[in-house]
């Protein structure tokens, strides 16, 4: 079994104050096949509104994982909640934006499966929920935030033969709201819809240095959305994502 701490320093020249940031994790070895997991951490990132305020990230995970020839399992249950968040918005009696600050907590539960049957083929597949809020400290008002999807999801599949490889991707992203105009939810855009992209890959070997790769990004061409940001540009129904795209590179190894 297995236990670590350990623990950064995060100083604050403006503020003249030294944030400890510790970072715990323990795991638990039931069997040879059967693990459990928790981890603890915290971490700092600037305010978006200023250089001299700080963004406080409390993480807290437990996973269980089970290991054996042919299956890797893994479910964690997480919560992440982020304090003193500060988000410019416009008045409504005004054109010059002001800063609301607040807090953003996500909970939700992920669930991981990888199968391998033989050195020719593998597939994995992952899925995400997760609820996310956000609360305004000037009005204690529960926000929806913005960019946050409740489900993500990808599976792929990938198979081999001497010095080919084929691999066969899918991602999901579920429905997004925009960004917030002011304090009382009005939104910049409308919702978008949930977002699929179907991607592949071949990989050839040509020897132990040199190594060729084709990849299709968004194989079907689908116009899929992302929602509107507050830019300078109203884009109330979204922007678009980029065009399917394609891509060959070559790699070699000195």
């Amino acid at each position: 079994n297995d236990f670590i701490i350990s623990y950064n320093e995060d100083k604050d020249k403006y503020q003249e104050k030294t944030n400890i940031l510790p970072e715990v994790s323990t795991v638990y070895h039931i069997d040879k096949n059967n693990h459990i997991k928790l981890l603890f951490g915290k971490a700092n990132q600037l305010a978006y509104s200023s250089i001299e305020d700080y963004e406080e990230i409390k993480s807290l995970e437990l996973s269980y994982l089970y290991i054996n020839k042919y299956f890797l399992f893994n479910t964690s249950i997480f919560n992440n909640k982020t304090k003193n968040i500060s988000l410019f918005v416009q008045k409504r009696i005004a054109n010059r934006p002001k800063v609301i600050e607040g807090e953003l907590e996500s909970k939700g539960i992920e669930v991981a499966l990888k199968y391998k049957n033989s050195e020719n083929f593998q597939t994995s597949s992952s899925i995400s929920f997760q609820k996310s809020k956000s609360i305004s400290k000037l009005n204690n008002l529960y926000l929806d935030p913005a960019f946050s999807p409740q489900i993500l999801a990808k599976t792929d599949m990938t198979y081999a033969i001497k010095n080919l490889s084929y691999s066969f991707i899918i991602n999901y992203i579920s429905s997004m709201k925009s960004s917030i105009i002011n304090d009382d939810n009005q939104r910049y855009g409308k919702k978008i819809k949930n977002n699929i992209t179907v991607s592949t890959n071949i990989n050839y070997k040509y020897n132990k240095n040199l190594s060729l790769d084709f990849h299709i990004n968004n194989l079907l061409n689908k116009k899929n959305k992302v929602p509107a940001g507050s830019t300078l540009t109203s884009f109330r129904n979204g922007f678009f994502t980029k065009d399917r795209e394609v891509f060959l590179t070559a790699t070699y190894k000195f």
